[in-house]
Formats: C-alpha cells, structure tokens, sequence
C-alpha cells in the first residue's frame, strides 16, 4: 500500500488530492493552516504536487518506512527538513531543485509563519534509478555510493536553481490533460526529460566549479569559432556543438572565462569586424549595420557608440576629431 495514502479522493485524471494533516502529524499554528497534496503513480515513479499556506510556524511530523530516491522542485516558500535517526538537516529553497536518497527514517518538515509553499517532484525506489539512469552519470558516483551504504545523500545542500527548460517541463507536467495509458506514456516521459535536464545543468556547474584548462580551452575554441563564422547564422546550440560542451556550460564557461555573455560576445566581434569595413570598405553604413545583424541603422550606431566612444558617421567621414 502506498505509504502516502490518506482518505484522499480521486480527480478526473485518476491524482489523489489528500490533505496534509491525514499524511502528516501537524504541529504548531494550525490556524488558517491549508494544505493539499496531489499525486499520482506512474509506473515506477510517484509524482507530486505539494501546495501549502500558513499563518504561524508549522511542524510536519512523518515516519518513513522505505527507502526512497527523490527529486524535488521547491517552486515556493523556504523549507526546513530534519532526519531524526541520520541526525541531518537541510533548508530547501525556492526555485531550486534537490535529489535526496532518503533511507527509512523519522522526518520533521518546519514551515515558518507566513508561508506561500508549492513543491513538484517524485520519487522512486533506489534500484529503479541504479538500473533505468545512474549508469549514464559519472557525476552521481557519490549517491551510488549512499545508496549501497544505506546513507543520507544530498547532491547539493543549498539547493541548484531551476533553469528555464526545468521549469517548462513541469509547467507541462502540472497541466498535462491526458487519461490512461496516454498520460501515463507522456508523464514518464517527461520525468525522463527532468532527469537529463537536472544532471545536464550538474554536468555543467561540475565543469566550472573549478574550470578545468580543458574545460576554459574550450569556451576559448568557441570564440574563435565564433570569430571565423560572423557571416553564419550563429546559435548557442550550434557553437556549444562545435566545441563539445552543453549549451549551459556554454553559457556559463563565458562568464567565467571572458567575464560576459556569448551573446555579448559575438555582438562585440560584429561591432569589431563593422569597424574594419568602414576603414577598409565603401559599403554604405546601412549595408554593415544590415550585415552586423542590425534592421535600423539607428540601433547599429548606439551599439557602435557604446562600445568605441564615437559613432560611424564620424569614422566614415574622416574621424578628424578622434585622431582615427
């Protein structure tokens, strides 16, 4: 029987709606205290939708009597969870995303006064995951590892921030409309899709934590890519591929190594080659500013002026009063 189970009634798309105190032992300010739990089995996954208001602080008691994997997405609120028997403790915050091997336990859940609480994720058993995903991920070798001790584990105690591609995926999750067999197919699939998104964003905050000289080489490649290809139709995914990295570690390689963005970047490298062609060329300005990747002239010129100090009228025309 599932552990989660209270008197909970069933909607038209077979989710259990169960209010937290049948799942909970509640503590505290129950006063204006509201609290929903929405859930779902799919095969060997439990999704769920956790919603949650209180007025005063709330303590949530619960035993947990299997062992149990799960990834959690704290949409709302700032929680805290303490683990009795492994004595651990973590604060869980908004817009960031956790996996937990939890093995059976004693749990404490404490909301603070005035709290606006919404959590998504599901959960599965240990061996589910070691067998469907951990092979793939050499960044997860520490939670094979709390797995065959029986030990708490967190990947990350302050929690990594939910990208916009995670939160897409469960928007559609939350509002999926299919029944039955269809729902089912779409649900798991798209728990598979915030499985490789979550561990692709891990990859990448992996990489540059502590940037590797591989890892800087290539964001370094990556410009000159993007220097010998202005002509081309560029895209973050298209340079990421060339040079063997995600697009987030892409994006973020960038900050850490040139201090900016790619998108900065490859618009700086335009401006430069736009000042060559109104040295070396007779193309009119609106023909470079066209070329550059600008439709009006006027925005080519407050891009040019905001990076050389002068606008190109002034270099096409001489640019006595600068020296150029």
């Amino acid at each position: 029987m599932n552990q989660w189970q209270g008197n909970s009634q069933i909607d038209r798309l077979g989710s259990q709606w169960t209010q937290v105190q049948e799942l909970y032992q509640v503590k505290g300010a129950l006063e204006g205290f509201k609290g929903i739990r929405k859930q779902h089995q799919v095969n060997e996954f439990t999704v769920y939708n956790s919603t949650l208001q209180v007025k005063g602080d709330v303590l949530l008691e619960k035993s947990i009597n299997t062992n149990w994997l799960q990834f959690h997405f704290q949409l709302k609120g700032i929680s805290k969870t303490t683990k009795f028997e492994s004595r651990q403790s973590f604060i869980a915050l908004p817009q960031c995303f956790y996996l937990k091997y939890v093995p059976a336990d004693y749990c404490q859940l404490q909301f603070k006064e005035n709290t606006d609480y919404e959590s998504f994720g599901f959960r599965m058993t240990p061996e589910d995951f070691l067998d469907s995903f951990l092979p793939n991920f050499e960044e997860l070798n520490q939670l094979t590892q709390a797995i065959e001790q029986q030990q708490a584990y967190s990947l990350s105690g302050k929690g990594i921030p939910l990208t916009q591609t995670l939160r897409e995926i469960i928007l559609q999750m939350k509002n999926c409309g299919y029944t039955g067999q269809l729902r089912a197919l779409f649900m798991e699939s798209k728990m598979t899709d915030l499985v490789f998104a979550m561990v692709q964003q891990v990859q990448a905050q992996h990489a540059f934590a502590n940037p590797t000289i591989d890892s800087k080489a290539k964001v370094k490649s990556a410009y000159e890519f993007m220097r010998h290809h202005l002509d081309d139709k560029l895209s973050i995914k298209r340079i990421a591929r060339e040079v063997g990295l995600n697009e987030f570690a892409l994006k973020k390689g960038f900050k850490e190594v040139f201090g900016t963005s790619v998108i900065q970047c490859l618009i700086d490298l335009r401006l430069d080659k736009a000042y060559e062609q109104m040295l070396s060329t007779h193309k009119s300005i609106s023909t470079i500013a066209y070329e550059t990747g600008y439709s009006a002239v006027g925005n080519f010129s407050n891009a040019f002026y905001k990076k050389f100090g002068f606008r190109p009228s002034v270099l096409r025309n001489g640019g006595e009063a600068f020296g150029v």
